[in-house]
């Protein structure tokens, strides 16, 4: 289940509240994906830019950067960024 988050949260709002949330799986629609880099911006630990200019989830979300990847999952301006609990 993909749960949105606030835009006013951050991933330290995530962090001390994280007892409900916990990431198992993130997956990116490469096929949709534009290519803006709004997620590897946003989590550069657990997501890139491909050569082909689509992003790629690249490491598996900690607890240190599920905020971060939350975030960018929801920012994501053609939601193609699927988060599984």
């Amino acid at each position: 289940m993909r749960r949105k988050i606030s835009k006013c949260c951050s991933p330290s709002c995530f962090q001390a509240n994280r007892k409900e949330w916990i990431i198992v799986n993130v997956q990116i629609n490469k096929e949709e994906c534009i290519g803006c880099g709004l997620c590897a911006e946003t989590c550069p630990e657990v997501f890139r830019l491909t050569d082909e200019g689509h992003a790629e989830v690249y490491a598996d979300p900690s607890p240190e950067t599920e905020g971060s990847v939350r975030e960018a999952a929801d920012s994501c301006p053609v939601s193609v960024i699927e988060v599984e609990e």
